[in-house]
């Protein structure tokens, strides 16, 4: 296991290198000179070749990459074009907003879409089950955007039952939460309904029922329980996906995280907050896959011997 989680862990800092690569030299193509686009054309170019020299903007790219990687080891992510300010500290307000944003949505994906899909599975081609499955097959194809501003029309708007903006209460995360988790509780009620299916089928199960257990038992610590691993490696894969559909939602609901902050930054052309929100974003993705896959090893030692090569 040590063997495996090392090698996963190797392979991920190579993806996150490789990505970093890519994004800084996409951002280096983009059209137009940050400088530029801060400065008026009033201003001498001695000036503007001295806001360059700062910001390392006159160094020849590869010098440009092996300065900004040696910064960020050291925690400093560069300084903001725009605003003159240090973009880690502007990091360490942002982060925790966006984190708190999209746990809350993954935690209310599982405790919601396993129980649905459980006893979707278990009421198979009952009414409840093709009303359950005919409602997330909607939810899925809507856009997280359009859901956002139906929301805030209904509760927000019409009802007044919840604040429209905002994050200083329980009460403010409520749509922006809803508007990320609906379309991942369709996908995490697929999911599991799918694999418990496939569980109940086993002869197990059907021991389980002869031996007398009650029926909330048997499908709770037999047929949950050997379904769990694809549900739980689905839940850290859709992190990533969460992550990216907040940077829409923070800005409809106006929420201070990582989404406000990227959009802002592109918009202005900022490249080091560009570079290190997308590295973030990048290396929360990375993680992601890597947990997944030691999650798999932990619960299905086959698995890792499989993946390890053990089994040739």
């Amino acid at each position: 296991m040590l063997a495996y989680t090392i090698r996963r862990l190797l392979q991920g800092i190579l993806l996150i290198i490789a990505v970093s690569i890519l994004v800084f030299s996409m951002l280096h193509l983009m059209p137009g000179d940050p400088v530029e686009l801060i400065t008026d054309r009033k201003v001498p170019p001695d000036v503007k070749a001295e806001m360059k020299r700062q910001f390392g903007l006159d160094l020849p790219l590869y010098q440009q990459y092996l300065r900004w990687v040696k910064n960020i080891f050291r925690g400093d992510f560069g300084i903001s074009i725009r605003s003159k300010t240090p973009v880690a500290s502007t990091f360490r307000h942002r982060i925790p907003v966006t984190l708190k944003l999209t746990g809350t949505a993954l935690l209310v994906e599982f405790l919601v879409g396993v129980p649905l899909g459980l006893w979707a599975a278990y009421k198979k081609d009952s009414r409840f089950d093709r009303a359950v499955i005919s409602t997330s097959l909607l939810f899925a194809a809507l856009p997280s955007f359009w859901v956002a501003v139906m929301l805030i029309m209904i509760f927000g708007v019409h009802l007044k039952l919840l604040p429209l903006s905002g994050f200083s209460s329980a009460k403010h995360y409520v749509l922006p939460v809803l508007s990320i988790a609906l379309g991942g509780i369709a996908g995490m009620l697929r999911m599991t309904k799918s694999e418990v299916l496939d569980v109940l089928n086993e002869r197990f199960v059907f021991t389980a029922y002869a031996k007398g257990l009650d029926k909330r038992t048997v499908l709770v610590k037999h047929v949950l329980y050997n379904s769990i691993i694809l549900i739980l490696v689905m839940m850290f894969l859709s992190l990533p996906w969460i992550i990216s559909g907040a940077v829409i939602i923070e800005n409809i609901f106006v929420i201070p995280g990582m989404g406000g902050l990227l959009t802002q930054a592109i918009i202005n052309q900022d490249m080091f907050v560009v570079q290190g929100c997308v590295l973030i974003i990048s290396i929360l993705t990375v993680l992601s896959n890597i947990l997944a896959d030691l999650l798999i090893a932990a619960l299905d030692p086959r698995i890792r011997v499989s993946m390890s090569g053990g089994g040739n």
